[in-house]
């Protein structure tokens, strides 16, 4: 087995992992943990373990990001495959329904996807990890309990036909948070006459973080093993892609315990600048930088106002923040 790397020093970063079939994205990311020596690591969103693709992994002072990185939109390449359904409804559950994939045209395929596209409501299948009475739903499944979840609205910005070789029909889904493509394959049997069921499923995109930006788990341990450094994005660098506020020098060591210059001031100088406050123009999350260092992350309001949300404390930093 792979022997971890000496422990030096905190890693402060993202790591955009290309996770392996059948892994879950908890032990993938304890994985990568153990191999870095690293004592904090968080995950941007989570996979199915029968997903592959993009699972960004924020390591050290990075794990206060999560709730501030553009988690969306996401990206996904799907096998839907026509013939059987599943009781959760992709290939790792038991087949419940039987049909012929010669019923299914292109034409029809292409109706119900338009169909789909757009803000629509959909039913989570009863395996997730949706809460209902305090407990998953799949634990719920698990035991034979009988699980019918209400339809959720659903944004999918775009369905793409990327091939069609009867019966697996290869798709591209871009589409906001808390999608399911489970319930896109199960829907899509429903609507064309034939059950069908999520073959395959890969992760091409997560928010700001792409699959040209992710490696493999293979790849990353004989980059280790020679010697090369673990190939993280620096958290300085998401100020190219996110809203961030620049502090001056007489302002760090106030920052450093949590306290900033006054709402106006700082909304003043966001950049890319906004506009709208007050009327929900320019709200969410804002990084708190000095010479591309991020310091702290803060929140916009909606109706106007910001507030101070995580501190990051760094190994060089003097004293501790009030907040973090």
């Amino acid at each position: 087995m792979f022997d971890p790397m000496p422990k030096t020093s905190a890693i402060h970063g993202v790591l955009v992992l290309d996770k392996p079939r059948g892994m879950t994205s908890t032990h993938a990311g304890v994985i990568v943990r153990k191999w870095l020596r690293q004592d904090r690591l968080g995950h941007l969103g989570t996979l199915d373990p029968m997903a592959t693709g993009v699972l960004p992994l924020l390591l050290g002072e990075a794990s206060k990001l999560a709730n501030a990185l553009p988690a969306e939109p996401k990206e996904y390449e799907a096998i839907i495959r026509f013939g059987a359904a599943t009781n959760t409804w992709d290939a790792e559950g038991e087949e419940t329904e039987q049909g012929d994939p010669a019923v299914v045209n292109l034409d029809a395929l292409k109706d119900i996807l338009h169909s789909l596209t757009g803000e629509v409501w959909l039913r989570p299948p009863a395996w997730s990890a949706i809460k209902v009475d305090g407990a998953a739903a799949y634990k719920r499944a698990r035991r034979g309990e009988t699980v019918d979840l209400p339809a959720r609205l659903t944004r999918i910005h775009q369905l793409d036909i990327l091939d069609w070789s009867r019966p697996d029909l290869r798709l591209r889904m871009v589409c906001g948070g808390g999608s399911y493509v489970r319930s896109v394959a199960h829907e899509l049997g429903q609507r064309a006459g034939c059950p069908a069921h999520l073959a395959a499923l890969r992760r091409t995109r997560a928010g700001i973080f792409h699959a040209e930006d992710a490696m493999a788990l293979d790849d990353l341990k004989r980059r280790l093993d020679s010697g090369g450094p673990p190939p993280v994005l620096d958290m300085g660098g998401l100020s190219r892609t996110m809203r961030a506020i620049e502090l001056l020098p007489e302002e760090l060591e106030r920052a450093r315990h949590g306290q900033l210059p006054p709402d106006e001031v700082l909304y003043s100088r966001i950049q890319p600048p906004v506009s709208g406050v007050g009327e929900g123009g320019g709200s969410g999350p804002v990084l708190v930088m000095h010479q591309g260092r991020v310091l702290a992350w803060m929140e916009v309001f909606p109706g106007g106002g910001m507030k101070l949300r995580r501190v990051m404390v760094y190994d060089d930093m003097q004293g501790q923040p009030d907040s973090g």
